[in-house]
């Protein structure tokens, strides 16, 4: 791994691990909340909240308590106050509870950068992985994307770094706004899932600049901050890692394109060098193609094009 990651083997004690591994294989359709299966978000379930209790709320309620917290702490070397989506109502409005499946896969993406209205802002996330056996031929391993302002807007994203779901191995790593991560494509047998857990942590928005300087003294990682919610790079990415800028022409892309394009005027106001330049280019072939092919894609991605253009180009 990097220095923006920390991994510990064993998080959970073998007989926590394996009850709640079983519980989590006993969860039924009735209790799932949600399965995204678009382009760039396949074959991922996420849970009701009543679900989440017994053995299966065990792992939570160590990510989330001082042992999730701790591992944060030690990789930023943090020593003020940290919180955790268990210390808000409906888990601030996400599920620590994920489950994959076979032909799943997580395009590139960064979470929010704050919540409760920006009182709290994201600093760290860990995950916890849930399987017994794990082959890595099957894929499912989360991947990170090394990204800044400059390097983000250069037609590729192919990632430099891995981390397979291993038994009851935690994954803690550093959230800024150009965290980029997802999952590679899993391809197991029919009768296998991949199951994590994972937890967001935040710091009062008023720490942010003790934060910072506490980050620079214990790391070499130079934290970014802008406003934004969770965005998904648009474009689809082939095997070279090249993106598939015809790709946002899916009607599946319209609300990833705006977020995204939302995203870049975040970084642009807070002062970041922002100059997507295969953006530019496309947006008179994108302007051509919804004129002459696609009344839906003229009435949802071209009022947001224009502005947004002549933002980022001022």
């Amino acid at each position: 791994m990097n220095m923006n990651t920390l991994v510990e083997e064993n998080f959970l004690d073998e007989k926590e691990f394996l009850n709640s591994f079983e519980a989590i294989k006993k969860l039924k359709n009735s209790d799932k909340e949600h399965t995204f299966n678009t382009h760039l978000e396949t074959m991922k379930t996420v849970f009701k909240e009543d679900s989440l209790v017994k053995d299966i709320r065990i792992p939570m309620d160590k990510l989330g308590g001082n042992d999730g917290k701790d591992l944060i702490r030690k990789l930023t070397g943090w020593k003020g106050e940290l919180f955790s989506l268990l210390e808000f109502d409906g888990f601030g409005g996400y599920c620590p509870l994920h489950v994959m499946h076979n032909g799943g896969y997580l395009h590139p993406h960064l979470d929010h950068s704050f919540i409760k209205k920006g009182k709290f802002i994201h600093v760290g996330n860990c995950i916890l992985y849930m399987n017994k056996n794990w082959n890595k031929e099957w894929g499912g391993a989360t991947a990170f994307y090394k990204v800044d302002s400059l390097n983000l807007f250069n037609n590729k994203a192919k990632p430099f770094n891995l981390c397979y779901p291993e038994a009851n191995k935690a994954l803690a790593f550093i959230h800024d706004s150009f965290s980029f991560h997802g999952v590679t494509k899993i391809s197991c047998p029919s009768n296998k899932e991949r199951f994590t857990y994972y937890m967001d942590y935040y710091i009062n928005k008023e720490d942010l600049g003790k934060y910072i300087r506490s980050l620079s003294e214990h790391t070499s990682f130079k934290y970014k901050f802008a406003k934004h919610e969770t965005i998904h790079l648009p474009f689809s990415i082939n095997k070279k890692g090249n993106y598939i800028l015809s790709s946002i022409f899916r009607r599946s892309a319209v609300p990833y394109l705006r977020r995204y394009l939302n995203y870049l005027i975040s970084l642009n106001d807070a002062d970041f060098d922002v100059n997507p330049k295969y953006i530019f280019n496309l947006f008179p072939k994108l302007n051509s193609f919804i004129e002459i092919t696609d009344k839906f894609l003229s009435r949802t991605i071209k009022p947001i094009l224009k502005p947004i253009y002549h933002k980022l180009k001022n």
